[in-house]
């Protein structure tokens, strides 16, 4: 008998082209906003790496990427032989909230450093691959 996904809510799930980061940030952040908002539950099989590379017509090792960095947050656990579920004990939404409130203070100290510089510097904000955010700063103008 064939092994499904049941109830995965994934067949909608679509990968914006246009978005500047890479294609497994874009499955995981796409994955990881469904599993925080509910719409995959804790124990709800998702379908093989794959199909699903497959259905969203991308390389298998995007979505080989995105499932391990949910699974080393703690989000997926894989079980051999049977696939790959919303881990039943999901971490901590208040750690996830309090590591982005340390990086708006660090940000707001970083830009009164650079305020207080009495340089003209504009701020870039980007991500690095694993989402870290990361703050540029380059002379006013230059970009």
């Amino acid at each position: 008998m064939a092994k499904t996904a049941a109830n995965t809510r994934l067949d909608a799930l679509t990968i914006d082209p246009s978005a500047a980061a890479t294609l497994h940030r874009r499955v995981y952040r796409s994955i990881l906003e469904r599993i925080l908002s509910g719409e995959l539950a804790p124990g709800s099989r998702l379908p093989s790496t794959r199909r699903l590379s497959e259905r969203l017509e991308i390389s298998r090792n995007s979505v080989m990427h995105a499932f391990e960095q949910l699974s080393a947050e703690g989000y997926l656990e894989s079980r051999v032989g049977s696939g790959t579920y919303v881990n039943r004990q999901l971490p901590s939404f208040g750690s996830r909230k309090q590591r982005q409130m340390r990086g708006t203070e660090q940000r707001k100290k970083l830009t009164s450093l650079v305020a207080r510089s009495g340089y003209s510097i504009d701020q870039i904000d980007c991500e690095d691959s694993e989402g870290t955010v990361i703050y540029l700063f380059t002379a006013a103008g230059i970009r």
